[in-house]
């Protein structure tokens, strides 16, 4: 099955492999996915490019602190730093700030639907959970966040992975 073929119902796939997929061949190899698809994908070059934009924002502006986060908070002991903690969460201030109002227009970050760009902006901001101090701060950011979480296909994919081995 192609990533090309999108459409609403591939949610249904599995979230973490949509996720995978998406961010192999749309971010971090082949370049944007062009026009056309289903609602996940853009219609056209501008949300194409907005849908890009976000996406190269969440792995510059959040991902090395939300996975700091992540590390130093919900990590194995031995492993936590809470100074380093602390940090990463500053640094996140900024564009959760930034993030939260984006959201606060439509709830999505593009086009006023759920798309691609929302799929990758979660799972980056995910790896924050551990500072909840940052989603008071942002209550957009909470509702968004929830509300993938709260799909379908998201619920699938952690029900897989709290089925695998660590």
């Amino acid at each position: 099955e192609e990533v090309d073929d999108l459409d609403a119902g591939d949610e249904d796939r599995g979230f973490g492999r949509l996720v995978d997929e998406l961010r192999g061949r749309w971010v971090d190899g082949g370049g944007a996915l062009g026009p056309g698809g289903g609602a996940l994908r853009p219609p056209d070059v501008a949300e194409g490019g907005l849908m890009t934009m976000w996406s190269l924002w969440a792995a510059n502006e959040l991902e090395v602190s939300a996975l700091q986060v992540l590390t130093h908070r919900a990590g194995k002991a031995e492993l936590r730093d809470p100074k380093l903690a602390q940090a990463a969460i500053e640094a996140l201030r900024p564009p959760f700030a930034v993030l939260d109002q984006a959201l606060a227009a439509s709830g999505f970050l593009v086009g006023g639907r759920f798309t691609v760009a929302d799929i990758n902006v979660a799972e980056v901001v995910r790896y924050a959970m551990a500072a909840p101090e940052l989603f008071t701060a942002a209550p957009n950011v909470k509702a968004w966040l929830d509300a993938c979480h709260a799909r379908p296909a998201f619920k699938a994919m952690m029900a897989k992975r709290e089925q695998e081995k660590a």
